[in-house]
């Protein structure tokens, strides 16, 4: 089912689940509306057009102030001077002692409109020929018969290759973060010696454009030579919550 900004594979109410791809902020309202109406509908309550525009809003209102509530949050400190230095070699000096959550990088990414800056960023995923989700395997999926969509599934999970671009632009300065999953592996299957981490270069790198960098990762692999290394903290789900 597509609708609008959001694609949905399966039922809610089968036992293999269904699989939601969400774009934009539209995508995520109208992914939270779709669940909130198939709770309903478990209970036995009719759908209206009422009902739905009531859904609509009320998803809408929580979605804008948790918005207003991470605006408030601003910037972590601890990242102000990567856009404060202005000599390579310092930067470099600063990341190797700087520790990232997950959760700091997003207020980043979120609030630099704050200090200036637009942020872009993109999400290339690389699959195996063998691997990709062919009509056919959606239509199986559609009908129930999910066997072999599921298998496709989990190998893309285990042999796909996703890389997370973040660009801060402002006039002629730059700064870019990016890691891929294996960047934030941790203990003995992180292939960096501080465990999780991602990877920093900005306009300070001498033989870096802007432009370069962010085409190169259109390609599977991607070299960029001499990029400082940010230790990361993954999020951490609360299962007790």
């Amino acid at each position: 089912m597509t609708f609008k900004s959001m694609t949905k594979f399966g039922s809610l109410f089968a036992p293999e689940g269904a699989i939601y791809v969400a774009r934009g902020k539209e995508g995520v309202v109208q992914l939270f509306a779709d669940i909130c109406k198939s709770a309903l509908k478990l209970k036995g309550e009719k759908i209206t057009p009422a009902i739905e525009k009531e859904i609509l809003e009320v998803v809408q209102k929580k979605l804008d102030e948790m918005d207003s509530e991470i605006n408030i949050e601003g910037i972590p400190d601890k990242l102000m001077p990567l856009f404060e230095i202005k000599k390579k070699s310092k930067v470099l000096g600063y990341c190797k002692n700087l520790e990232l959550s997950e959760s700091e990088l997003f207020l980043l990414m979120h609030n630099c409109y704050q200090i200036g800056f637009k942020h872009r960023a993109k999400f290339t995923e690389f699959i195996p020929t063998h691997l990709r989700i062919l009509d056919s395997d959606i239509s199986a999926m559609k009908n129930r018969n999910s066997r072999q969509f599921l298998k496709k599934v989990r190998g893309v999970f285990q042999e796909r290759k996703r890389i997370h671009i973040h660009v801060l632009e402002k006039d002629n300065e730059w700064h870019c973060f990016y890691y891929t999953y294996s960047d934030i592996e941790s203990g003995n299957k992180s292939h960096w010696n501080y465990g999780s981490h991602l990877h920093y270069v900005s306009y300070l790198w001498p033989n870096l454009r802007k432009r370069q960098v962010w085409e190169s990762f259109d390609q599977r692999t991607v070299e960029i030579q001499g990029s400082a290394h940010i230790r990361l903290r993954p999020f951490v789900f609360d299962s007790n919550r």
